[in-house]
């Protein structure tokens, strides 16, 4: 079943780019049965994907099936089907780790600035590579 071994509760590599990801209000109806899927994505492409989020321990052959028929009818329509499951424990720990960062005790409104216009800005890579005065200011550059 594509997605299966998926690291990522939401489904949707880091590589991807898309422009829509929402909540799935109706149900699919494909061979006989009806499914209720919880994301459906549309890639910046146009390329759609719909995504199952299940725990592989909690799968039942009932659910299976239902995965299986939504992943064929998503193929007859020219969608991706992904199911995926837990999030890999070390991803999960270190996104804690980075939601700490969120804190208002080390927030700096103008080092947030310049990262955003850094990142956002098509430039070489070389430049990113380490932190410089010239790119972040004095106080990041140790």
């Amino acid at each position: 079943m594509a997605g299966a071994g998926s690291s990522q509760a939401s489904g949707l590599r880091p590589a991807d780019l898309w422009r829509l990801v929402t909540a799935v209000p109706d149900e699919l109806a494909a061979g006989g049965r009806r499914h209720t899927p919880d994301f459906f994505a549309r890639g910046v492409d146009g390329t759609g994907i719909v995504i199952d989020v299940r725990a592989d321990d909690r799968i039942e052959e009932r659910d299976a099936a239902a995965f299986a028929a939504t992943e064929r009818a998503c193929s007859e329509v020219g969608w991706e089907f992904r199911r995926v499951g837990v999030p890999d424990p070390v991803f999960m720990a270190n996104v804690r780790w980075l939601a700490g960062y969120r804190h208002s005790r080390i927030h700096r409104a103008e080092v947030g600035r310049r990262l955003t216009e850094v990142f956002t800005a098509p430039s070489p890579y070389r430049h990113l590579l380490r932190p410089t005065p010239e790119v972040f200011g004095e106080e990041t550059a140790h």
